[in-house]
């Protein structure tokens, strides 16, 4: 369905117009940066001084742009704001659209992730968020919806993330709140600062301490579903978005002795946040959330499975799909310490509310394959040859290596591996932000018969989070090549 553009007005992370200082032939601008340093507590703006360059090319001719932040403190003491007409990132000018300027992309220019080359950003959609920001450094697990309408598309993306000071003592995962980019395009993403801590617009839960989501909270699905058990007013009546997240606890759970990953948890280690579970939020715009009470006495819309299950560590990562009217499933992942496999689950559901778990669907594959180790986070998307479903699915092999590849089924709930090899792998490009490993996987069909495969990954010598995209190879959806925003500009 079509789910309506909230048209409202919101914090930007960006501020400032753009202006050119042309003189003939040649231009030259110089741009100053600002750090906002500015908090959800109100806390005083302080500049930030850096200096940039940045080729750009204009026809036959090449100019080299200086991007020259040198603010004095004095400017500070005197309480100087930016000028307006001062743009607050790199963007090549107006004048020189028509002949594509190269510059360098947008989300590598976030200061806590000193990506080495241009070249290093391929497939980099948004970088880490600003160091005051939820988001900064590590943030993954994008949640894409791309909405259409008379005025033409908005896209949206859901993601969670974790800043520094969230807490050493919690599940070390990018899980933490939960945020908002917003495109025009589905390429370049802005950051909509909502209402909650940091920019967030979901945080831990904070009013009942025995919720199952006191720790952390992460993004699984995000769906708009017209159901006649949620009542809106107006023209939103019966219309709802329904987000599908998880989150972990205070309990500390004992895993020593057990091997994640192909490494062994020493003994006598507690996690606090591992017993994780899923819940439910409702919201008519997508930015401000109400939780839905489940059935589980923490909120959760089911438990963990009983002590020796399968799933009787966590419940987490859904993704649903509504197969009919009456039909919702619901695909989880778990990590059994018995097999030591990352695993998938199925739960199912008359309304999308109320949940029955059905049992493990997906348990990897063995040898050589890209889920040795068994898989995990995933997205399922209706087969465009077929009436049956693909499952992209994040898969672990024995390396510990972490990648993209695909499942199969007629029937969405027999799953067959279409191949030993993933679809997508770390880069194999020296300096790359996403060389180690990839995962997070979320596919938007496009209406040529391509589609977007958008991921999440992290620089192994920075440690900063990145989301990137990878499109796919015409209609052949088993192969894929990371955006390349210096080609495409």
């Amino acid at each position: 369905m079509t789910f309506p553009r909230m048209m409202m007005s919101r914090k930007r992370e960006s501020a400032g117009d753009r202006s050119d200082i042309q003189a003939g032939s040649l231009m030259l601008s110089v741009w100053i940066w600002w750090d906002p340093g500015e908090t959800t507590q109100g806390a005083s703006r302080s500049p930030a001084r850096r200096t940039s360059t940045a080729m750009l090319s204009c026809g036959k001719e090449v100019f080299v742009v200086v991007v020259l932040c040198q603010l004095l403190e004095a400017a500070d003491a005197f309480g100087l704001r930016p000028p307006s007409l001062l743009p607050t990132s790199i963007r090549a000018s107006r004048t020189c659209d028509r002949h594509r300027a190269r510059f360098v992309p947008r989300a590598c220019e976030a200061t806590s992730a000193p990506w080495r080359s241009i070249s290093s950003c391929k497939g980099l959609v948004l970088g880490p968020g600003r160091q005051d920001r939820f988001d900064s450094p590590r943030f993954a697990n994008p949640v894409v919806q791309r909405y259409k309408d008379e005025d033409g598309e908005n896209w949206r993306m859901w993601y969670h993330g974790r800043d520094l000071n969230f807490g050493n003592d919690v599940f070390s995962q990018p899980t933490g709140r939960i945020g908002l980019a917003e495109s025009p395009d589905g390429v370049h993403w802005e950051r909509v600062d909502g209402d909650e801590d940091l920019g967030a617009v979901l945080t831990p839960n904070k009013e009942e301490w025995w919720g199952f989501d006191t720790s952390h909270v992460g993004v699984g699905d995000v769906q708009g579903i017209k159901t006649d058990k949620i009542r809106g007013s107006g023209d939103r009546q019966g219309t709802v978005q329904f987000m599908y997240f998880f989150g972990g606890d205070q309990e500390e759970v004992d895993v020593g002795g057990i091997e994640m990953g192909g490494q062994k948890i020493p003994e006598g280690v507690a996690v606090k946040g591992l017993r994780m579970r899923i819940g439910l939020c409702l919201s008519f715009d997508g930015v401000h959330w109400t939780r839905l009470e489940g059935d589980h006495h923490s909120g959760a819309v089911f438990d963990v499975g009983q002590k020796g299950e399968w799933d009787h560590l966590f419940n987490a990562w859904p993704t649903v799909v509504q197969h009919s009217d009456n039909d919702f499933r619901m695909y989880y992942s778990s990590f059994d310490p018995q097999t030591s496999k990352y695993s998938i689950g199925l739960a199912r559901s008359t309304d999308g509310i109320k949940w029955k778990k059905e049992g493990m669907v997906i348990n990897g594959g063995g040898g050589d394959a890209f889920d040795a180790r068994g898989c995990g986070r995933r997205h399922v998307v209706e087969d465009p040859e077929t009436a049956g479903y693909l499952m992209f699915v994040e898969g672990v092999d024995m390396d510990g290596r972490h990648s993209i590849g695909l499942y199969k089924s007629s029937d969405g709930l027999k799953w067959e591996r279409s191949s030993d090899k993933p679809v997508l792998q770390g880069s194999q490009e020296e300096g790359a932000w996403d060389a180690e490993n990839v995962g997070c996987p979320w596919v938007v069909p496009m209406e040529d018969g391509s589609c977007r495969l958008y991921y999440s990954s992290s620089s192994r010598e920075s440690g900063s989070h990145g989301i990137g995209m990878a499109l796919s190879d015409g209609k052949d959806w088993t192969r894929f090549t990371r955006f390349d925003p210096i080609a495409s500009a």
